[in-house]
């Protein structure tokens, strides 16, 4: 027969059909009665079921701890999962294995590490990467209930706390609550960097609106985990 695809016509397909009814089974299309059925069932029970299985080898066996009896085979350890989980793989190893960096805080740190190149990392960078900045950057997100101040976004993980007074013209204010704004990340590049004098007085009257800013106000510094009052400008509403 020549290879490839063989399209059959419909005269081919009813012969092909009638040829595989010739070698169906006698029984192939017909319908028991209930009679019938009921005596086929009664003749198999008990035929290679159980212990007249030629493949028996004693059923699942019984929990070695409680006794209980497995729902399948376990090889190796011959337990239900309660007992083989009954105690934790790690008892009693307390103190044999020490962590590689235990005791080690500060080891190859700053001037010890082998690249350090004097202490060049920008002030900027590592304030902001500082426990100070983090600290007051999450105090000013609960303090506007983490949402954009501009246009009420808020979406977890694009929320930025910016500056009023810019962060590198005002050192004195950097860790201010009341000099920071909750803002999205799209109105923060997109309308104030590069803006921001022009936006002081709304972000202001902002706070001032909602109760945190007075015309005169002492904002709340945050340093060290502690809170201290510094005076800045005049009074604030905490």
């Amino acid at each position: 027969m020549s290879s490839g695809v063989y399209i059959r016509t419909e005269e081919h397909k009813r012969k092909l059909s009638e040829a595989r009814k010739k070698h169906s089974g006698p029984n192939k299309g017909k319908k028991f009665s209930d009679k019938h059925r009921e005596k086929l069932s009664l003749s198999h029970i008990g035929i290679n079921v159980g212990e007249k299985h030629p493949r028996w080898n004693g059923g699942k066996p019984n929990c070695v701890d409680c006794g209980k009896k497995l729902s399948q085979y376990y090889s190796k350890t011959n337990k239900c999962l309660r007992c083989t989980h009954k105690i934790p793989w790690n008892t009693g190893t307390k103190g044999l294995v020490k962590a590689w960096n235990k005791g080690m805080k500060g080891y190859r740190a700053g001037e010890l590490n082998n690249r350090w190149k004097g202490g060049i990392t920008p002030e900027n960078k590592r304030l902001r990467n500082s426990l100070d900045f983090k600290e007051w950057s999450f105090s000013v997100k609960q303090r506007d209930n983490f949402t954009c101040q501009i246009c009420g976004d808020n979406k977890g993980g694009n929320l930025h706390a910016n500056h009023i007074k810019k962060f590198s013209d005002y050192k004195q204010l950097r860790f201010i609550i009341t000099n920071g704004i909750t803002l999205c990340k799209d109105c923060h590049i997109g309308f104030v960097t590069h803006h921001e004098p022009e936006w002081e007085s709304y972000f202001n009257f902002n706070l001032i609106t909602r109760g945190f800013v007075e015309d005169e106000f002492i904002s709340t510094k945050i340093t060290g985990g502690s809170v201290q009052d510094i005076t800045v400008i005049g009074k604030a509403v905490l």
